[in-house]
């Protein structure tokens, strides 16, 4: 929730005084947040859990595939 992936179902929090309710997207774009180890997952090479992780923070298919 912190870092704008879920959204929150009751309370109150500010990430870098972003509201985690309403301002999901700039919260995303000011922190940075790579998975460990331990949340990659195994069965996927390296470009699948990239493509992965991509989708989750919303990018588009071709802007993916350039970057």
């Amino acid at each position: 929730m912190l870092c704008g992936l879920l959204t929150p179902t009751s309370g109150a929090a500010t990430v870098a005084s972003f509201d985690v309710f309403r301002e999901r997207e700039k919260i995303k774009a000011n922190i940075g947040y790579m998975s460990q180890k331990f949340s990659l997952y195994p069965n996927l090479t390296a470009i699948e859990n990239m493509t992965f992780y991509a989708g989750v923070y919303g990018m588009k298919r071709k802007e993916i595939q350039i970057r």
